[in-house]
């Protein structure tokens, strides 16, 4: 898989985390996924199509939700209500909509997030794909981003995201230049 497509994501992450929490990240070890289901306790997802199919999870630790949800609401929910559910959907529409236009030149619309509540569900990836997880910690507690693309490009006309697209940078760095109400699964 491209460095790029981790990129994109890692930096919307931490800059959303950044512009709209006013919260550091530190990025961890990125690993490959073969499992299905979330890693953390509430899970924002979203789905990405046109030249690639992707999916995009988002999982905080239940503490990283509710201290997200006080910051954007200004009131803190004493446990994991419609609140926090809207928050994490806000924040993974924020984040997709931010990594999407770092992935130029492909072409994707993001759909409308959803969320899930536990661990016991599972999250729906492209066929054929291969799951990355970068997961990420911070002063609040953990949080994850993780996306998978499909194999192949939908459009094969399109110049596809690689060192001749775009230029390389670490981590930190951008590949390219710079959305809600979910559907909910908890229970």
């Amino acid at each position: 898989m491209d460095p790029c497509y981790a990129r994109a994501f890692v930096n919307a992450t931490r800059r959303i985390c950044s512009e709209l929490l006013e919260l550091d990240t530190r990025v961890l070890t990125p690993r490959i996924v073969t499992t299905h289901a979330p890693h953390h306790y509430i899970t924002g997802v979203i789905n990405l199509c046109g030249d690639r199919e992707c999916a995009v999870s988002m999982g905080f630790d239940r503490m990283v939700a509710v201290r997200a949800t006080e910051f954007l609401v200004g009131s803190r929910p004493s446990k994991v209500n419609g609140q926090v559910v809207d928050a994490v959907a806000e924040l993974t529409n924020q984040i997709a909509g931010v990594a999407r236009q770092n992935l130029h030149p492909l072409s994707l619309n993001v759909s409308i997030p959803y969320v899930i509540c536990g661990i016991s569900q599972s999250i729906g990836f492209p066929s054929g794909c291969q799951r990355i997880s970068i997961p990420m910690a911070s002063i609040w507690g953990n949080l994850a981003v993780d996306f998978g693309f499909a194999d192949s490009l939908k459009n094969p006309g399109r110049m596809p995201i690689g060192d001749s697209a775009l230029p390389m940078k670490g981590l930190d760095g951008t590949c390219g230049s710079e959305l809600a109400q979910p559907l909910v699964a908890c229970g």
